[in-house]
């Protein structure tokens, strides 16, 4: 079984990514420019499994139901797990997570 991890757009991840290093290395500039190559950092990092695939809002399609484009755009199954996240404020996660046909809060 796959698990499909479905992050907020790109830009908003990379943006978090960048506070986040900003926190870490202090005196480090903040590295604004670099934030889509940080997203994309991290969704290279997570393709290394065979199992994990991480995706971003803005790779399915508008409007969709992600469940189904799951299935339809990257071969979701039955049984696999899908961790979806948003940001419910500047600093805030929640996430919930499925197997593909039960939705339970997480």
């Amino acid at each position: 079984m796959a698990t499909f991890y479905l992050l907020p757009p790109r830009p908003i991840v990379g943006e978090a990514l960048s506070w986040f290093l900003h926190d870490w290395l202090p005196g480090l500039p903040r590295l604004d420019e670099q934030r889509m190559a940080l997203a994309d950092a991290v969704q290279l990092a997570a393709s290394q499994r065979h199992d994990v695939f991480l995706l971003f809002r803005e790779d399915l399609p508008d409007g969709a139901d992600p469940e189904q484009a799951l299935r339809d755009g990257f071969g979701a199954e039955p049984g696999d797990e899908i961790v979806e996240v948003r940001m419910t404020g500047p600093d805030r996660v929640r996430s919930r997570s499925w197997r593909l046909g039960a939705v339970s809060a997480a």
